[in-house]
């Protein structure tokens, strides 16, 4: 194995600086994993340590020793005498961090290169292309989280100071988006950076076409995507020309004069305003989306404003029964939320009610109705539950969508009505006229 793969003398370094200094330990411990060394010794000494970190044993060559043997692995560990050189070799006890950073460095060396084999094989043996990019992806994701992982806790004092009070000295203060409705606004004080906001909803109740209504809204701030695992592009785009034309959706596979003239001005305006992009390949899994996310942000001048996936319980999985899958769908929504954390853009999720609301009385939804819920209201910032009354009401109004803020981890919840014309698509917001009379379909000026 060539110095690229693997470095001893850094491997040594980091485990003897750790028998040296139980304070290294959780230093390391944010960098680097087990399997992050080459030689199998090595992995289980570090495995030791931190079994005995974890335990609040104190790490010494005795404590480290001993728990190699309880493991049967004392010998396969190098015994005792291997320890004592450890301990005995270690250049600078302060520096285990940075040791630690080349074995890292190593470790993703070779996760690179066994990936670079492996997908030779797959070329080989004809794997299909489309298989190839998507595990490729899943790989490629999946190293560079683990790469970009931070190597120690921030200081609480350096946050305040660096993070939050010099950007405000230079006027820079973190602005919220805002969605087109402004008793939403209200209510929720806006969208942030790194926020996790669950929309759920039972079929036909709204929630797509609410979640294209603020992504094309925040599309004007700077670039949105949408993924979408349910609807085919085509289908998005049908529904995002009825809502910026007013064109009835279920007609617009007819095309005449006025319908080429419409499509024509929606295309103009979606470039010009509004840049959403959609997404519609099948099966994409969490990772994959972060890492497709990541490459489009990085290759816009503006970034993205935005994340949608539409919805959460159609992302693949391998759980087998229901329990399975309400640990697989918790997972998830806590790697959305790291999503949105790590490109600091709010992440919007879709997510289907349990039909059991329909044998209610009361059919108004309540945050236990999130389907397979588990953890997905835990990760959430924000959640929204819409209903329509006159859905399961004929005397109600039709035109009326509730959304509820279930749940709101930094401000209030409660309850706005909006607005909903569902031939053409178009939700707003009633209060929206009186406050700007001037303003017409998404706040755009009125013709």
């Amino acid at each position: 194995m060539t110095e690229a793969f693997f470095d001893r003398d850094a491997e040594r370094a980091v485990l003897g600086a750790l028998l040296l200094s139980t304070e290294q330990v959780t230093l390391v411990g944010a960098i680097l994993r087990p399997e992050d060394f080459f030689l199998d010794g090595h992995r289980h000494i570090y495995g030791a340590i931190l079994d005995l970190y974890e335990a609040g044993t104190p790490i010494d060559l005795i404590t480290v020793g001993e728990e190699l043997k309880r493991k049967g692995v004392l010998q396969a560990a190098g015994g005792f005498a291997y320890l004592a050189d450890l301990a005995k070799e270690v250049p600078t006890v302060q520096l285990a961090s940075h040791y630690a950073r080349i074995v890292k460095e190593r470790s993703i060396a070779r996760r690179l290169h066994q990936w670079g084999l492996k997908m030779q094989t797959l070329v080989r043996t004809g794997t299909p292309a489309d298989e190839i990019l998507q595990e490729t992806e899943r790989t490629l994701s999946a190293i560079q989280a683990d790469y970009h992982q931070p190597d120690r806790p921030h200081l609480a004092a350096d946050v305040l100071l660096g993070e939050i009070l010099l950007p405000l000295k230079r006027g820079e203060r973190p602005r919220p988006l805002f969605s087109p409705f402004p008793s939403l606004n209200r209510l929720l004080g806006g969208f942030y950076g790194g926020q996790l906001i669950i929309i759920g909803a039972r079929p036909s109740h709204g929630k797509t076409t609410l979640a294209l209504h603020l992504a094309l809204f925040l599309a004007r701030e700077a670039p949105a995507l949408f993924f979408s695992l349910e609807t085919s592009r085509k289908m998005l785009a049908y529904r995002v020309l009825s809502i910026l034309q007013g064109a009835p959706y279920r007609r617009l596979d007819e095309l005449d004069t006025n319908t080429e003239r419409q499509i024509e001005d929606a295309a103009r305006q979606l470039l010009r305003d509004a840049p959403l992009y959609l997404d519609d390949r099948p099966g994409l899994t969490v990772p994959v989306m972060a890492a497709k996310a990541r490459a489009l942000q990085q290759s816009l001048e503006k970034g993205l404003s935005a994340i949608f996936v539409d919805y959460l319980q159609l992302i693949p999985g391998e759980g087998a029964t229901a329990y399975q899958r309400v640990q697989e769908l918790t997972e998830m929504s806590y790697q959305l939320k790291a999503m949105a954390q790590r490109l600091d853009v709010p992440v919007f999720v879709l997510s289907q009610l349990n039909r059991q609301i329909e044998q209610r009385a009361e059919k108004r939804p309540v945050l236990s109705d999130l389907r397979d819920s588990g953890g997905i209201e835990a990760a959430a910032d924000v959640v929204l539950l819409l209903h329509r009354p006159g859905f399961h009401d004929p005397a109600a109004n039709h035109h009326q969508l509730d959304v509820y803020v279930e749940k709101n981890r930094d401000g209030a919840t409660g309850k706005i009505s909006l607005f909903a014309d569902f031939k053409t698509l178009y939700i707003e917001d009633p209060g929206a006229r009186e406050e700007n009379p001037g303003k017409g379909r998404l706040g755009g000026e009125a013709s």
